[in-house]
């Protein structure tokens, strides 16, 4: 493992009850979802929006912040941000001045591929959606 490496948080892994993968649970969790897989749980009505950008799922309200997974650089050289395997929200990378395009952001030069999706983060009745820390999920 080298000090790249070492020092990128690693991603959260996605678990329902059990250690079965939370897509074949249909159980909502915090984590990162793809644009699929939130249609899907909102198609079989497992989930269903509440006001702007939320969903309520098992009794319990879920903040979705538009976000990216990070699979690589698209020339597949060396990666020198860190951002390969981590989640962005698009709101921050906008803010650092990234370009976005269909499955892809540019961010100082350099282009990578990426995956749409949201960010879901548990909330409380009434609470405002806290951001998440660092953004790096």
């Amino acid at each position: 493992m080298d000090a790249q490496t070492a020092s990128r948080p690693a991603p959260i892994p996605r678990h329902g009850p059990g250690g079965r993968p939370a897509q074949r649970t249909h159980r909502l969790v915090t984590g990162f979802f793809t644009q699929d897989e939130l249609a899907e749980l909102l198609y079989r009505r497992l989930a269903r929006p509440v006001g702007r950008r939320q969903v309520e799922h098992a009794g319990r309200r879920f903040a979705l912040h538009e976000a990216v997974r990070v699979a690589g650089r698209r020339d597949g050289g060396r990666d020198a941000l860190g951002l390969t395997g981590r989640v962005e929200r698009i709101e921050d990378l906008v803010l650092a001045g990234a370009e976005l395009g269909v499955g892809s952001v540019r961010l100082a030069g350099v282009e990578y591929v990426t995956q749409r999706g949201v960010i879901a983060v548990a909330i409380g009745d009434g609470d405002e959606p806290p951001a998440p820390a660092g953004c790096a999920m």
